[in-house]
């Protein structure tokens, strides 16, 4: 009987171990990750602020999208990046749709140009005249994204994950004879949630706000 009892417990021990591998395989394989952004490179070619608060701009970017997932691709049908200074939007760039496969990387070149009104005040005038004497300025970039989720043959519906955001730092060309630009790992949240962002389509960026 004591032989039985062994065995039987024995027995129930191996299943149980199976039974949580099982579940460990399978959370490893499909719980979703989210979609990892770094900016791989920045090349800062103009940034001038004239008297009459006249920003002339033009910034390039490279930057790399991840998605790590095994068996989760994704549609993006909406991949628009808005690149603000000291919290004020100074211009956009968007991508236009499309899939992207499990386990791919797909890099875009974003580029800035152009010009904009833009007044600075108090701390924010002095951060600009002290980020010009050393040629290096803080940009942040907000990438607002519009996807659909694909899982083998089911689909979600379109929805609207949280904002990517890419603080950076990007040498003026002018004074830096090489890049200096450090890799730069974007930040985001709820990738797999709708916000419900209140953003028009015709991608003026003057009407999305900064964060």
């Amino acid at each position: 009987m004591g032989k039985i009892i062994k065995v039987g417990f024995t027995v129930c021990v191996h299943i149980c171990i199976l039974a949580a591998l099982g579940v460990a395989i399978f959370y490893i394989i499909f719980t979703p990750r989210d979609v990892r952004f770094h900016v791989t490179d920045a090349a800062l070619t103009k940034f001038d602020l004239t008297a009459n608060n006249t920003l002339f701009f033009k910034l390039e970017l490279n930057m790399a999208i991840r998605n790590p997932n095994r068996r989760i691709g994704f549609y993006y049908d909406r991949f628009l990046a808005v690149a603000s200074y000291r919290k004020k939007s100074i211009g956009a760039a968007k991508l236009g749709s499309f899939y992207q496969g499990h386990k791919t990387t797909t890099f875009w070149k974003p580029v800035f140009e152009g010009s904009h009104f833009l007044t600075l005040s108090g701390k924010d005038l002095r951060k600009f005249e002290e980020e010009k004497s050393i040629g290096i300025y803080s940009v942040d970039v907000v990438i607002y994204l519009r996807v659909k989720a694909r899982f083998g043959k089911i689909k979600t519906d379109y929805y609207e994950p949280g904002k990517v955001k890419c603080h950076l730092k990007v040498p003026l060309s002018s004074y830096h004879s090489s890049s200096g630009f450090k890799t730069t790992k974007c930040k985001s949240h709820g990738f797999y949630t709708d916000h419900h962002y209140k953003i028009n389509d015709d991608y003026t960026y003057g009407t999305y706000p900064y964060g």
